[in-house]
């Protein structure tokens, strides 16, 4: 392969033959070459993976968005690509008799001499200071860079190598390609702590719907601000023909799917303020520059909260007129409908803590009354299963909403 490509491929056979022949060696002067080309088939190989690992990061990137992971994977992918171009020998005889290997030269020979100086002081052989060594490296770059002999005839060295544009493209592009993904990594790094700092967060991408006012973005669980949709069981009255019947319809499940067309094949943008007892967002979401907590509100599939944005409760009233979702008759507030199940199953349960720490394949999750799978749950002590008076009890136990 080596020879075909010009790639100084270590492959893992050779790698086993090479780990066999140094367990054999006698002495550390002959196990030291093997094992120095054995590690570089373990980096070329690491390579190889962050290759993959960066390439995957990509379409994950042109999926979910940008964030401070993908930006870090991808920048392992680009420095991985780096090594193995190194691995091919033409590129690595573009620096040999450069000024980056002169520098090299010039500091390996004061590092020796220093070794010598030492030596005649102390009799023994320590290591030199790395402040020293970076000193001496940056003197002789700046030595050789002012040095013009020395760059016309390193520019003659190099010039007849970037004519070809494989070489051109693995020692130009590359590194400022790195240097691109690396200070968009530190732009979105920098806002991420402006943002922390200043107590508000965002978040955007594609969006998954658990109820009429909770988002999933960004594996980040989000709560409509201002905004109080039905729960997902909850059913609301509504009266129907001149018998004036009482209906029921479930309004829970349908301010969800509401919720679900406005966000779907969408990027949802949401900024608000992170709960840190529950770890929940509360924000404002827009798709295409459209509020989607108006939305739901005007659209009449949830309640504006009594002192929230007037811009909602003006838009609750006019849902209100046309009779829209939750006003076609007298629906119960979400507020209420959790009080009653709360009140419910405080009596039914142990010291009157409703809440149920369950332990299942997804790991620790709590059920609050008005979830949708609580009555299923049945709490079992003699495997760590518990009860808890409060979420905010749960989450300080380690426990994370199931929903």
């Amino acid at each position: 392969m080596s020879e075909e490509t010009g790639f100084d491929w270590v492959t893992p056979t050779e790698m086993v033959k090479l780990a066999r022949d140094a367990s054999r060696a006698a002495r550390w002067s002959e196990r030291r070459p093997i094992v120095m080309v054995i590690l570089k088939g373990l980096l070329q190989w690491s390579a190889f993976v962050g290759v993959l690992v960066g390439t995957g990061s990509i379409f994950g990137w042109m999926e979910r968005g940008a964030d401070r992971k993908t930006i870090i994977f991808v920048s392992v992918g680009i420095v991985s690509l780096f090594i193995i171009g190194f691995s091919h020998r033409r590129v690595r005889s573009v620096f040999q008799g450069s000024m980056f290997s002169q520098i090299q030269r010039n500091a390996s020979d004061w590092l020796r001499q220093r070794k010598l100086r030492k030596l005649e002081r102390a009799g023994s052989s320590p290591q030199p200071g790395i402040w020293n060594f970076f000193t001496k490296l940056f003197y002789s770059v700046r030595e050789r860079a002012l040095n013009s002999d020395s760059i016309r005839q390193t520019s003659r060295q190099l010039w007849p190598y970037f004519k070809r544009p494989g070489i051109a493209v693995t020692v130009v592009v590359f590194p400022v390609v790195l240097f691109l993904f690396l200070a968009l990594d530190g732009v979105i790094f920098t806002r991420k702590l402006l943002t922390q700092l200043s107590g508000s967060e965002r978040l955007e991408g594609p969006a998954r719907v658990i109820d009429g006012q909770t988002l999933i973005v960004d594996r980040q669980k989000i709560r409509l601000e201002g905004i109080d949709a039905p729960e997902l069981n909850q059913k609301c009255r509504y009266t129907r023909g001149r018998s004036k019947r009482i209906r029921y319809w479930s309004c829970g499940r349908r301010a969800a799917g509401v919720l679900k067309s406005m966000v779907r094949a969408e990027r949802v943008s949401c900024k608000g303020y992170r709960d840190n007892q529950l770890g929940v967002l509360t924000a404002v979401c827009t798709v295409k520059n459209k509020n989607i907590n108006h939305e739901m509100v005007a659209r009449g599939y949830a309640w504006a909260a009594i002192n929230g944005d007037q811009d909602y409760l003006e838009g609750q009233l006019l849902a209100q007129k046309a009779k829209s979702g939750v006003w076609r008759g007298q629906s119960e507030p979400p507020w209420e409908y959790r009080e009653k199940l709360w009140k419910a199953a405080e009596k039914r349960a142990p010291e009157g803590c409703p809440i149920k720490g369950n332990i299942n394949s997804r790991g620790r999750l709590y059920y609050v009354p008005w979830s949708p799978s609580y009555k299923k749950i049945r709490i079992r002590t003699n495997r760590g299963e518990r009860w808890f008076c409060s979420e905010k009890q749960a989450v300080m136990a380690g426990w994370r909403p199931a929903s």
